[in-house]
């Protein structure tokens, strides 16, 4: 018998470029909308900035599993 979890990336590219020089809120709620993310946390530097960057290099995206 053979157990395994699967599962479903999106597309770092495209999560990427509907994040780019969006709000932190409407970012959370745009990731917290996709099936295959469960848990969100956005860290924008410097903290008091609201929106997220408007370049693609300064946009992060970290996967965990379980």
């Amino acid at each position: 018998v053979f157990n395994a979890k699967t599962y479903s990336l999106p597309e770092e590219e495209l999560l990427r470029n509907g994040l780019l020089n969006n709000s932190k809120i409407n970012s959370a709620s745009l990731l917290e909308n996709m099936a295959e993310i469960s848990k969100v946390e956005i860290d924008i530097f410097p903290f008091w900035r609201s929106t997220l960057p408007s370049k693609k290099e300064s946009v992060e995206i970290k996967l965990k599993f379980d």
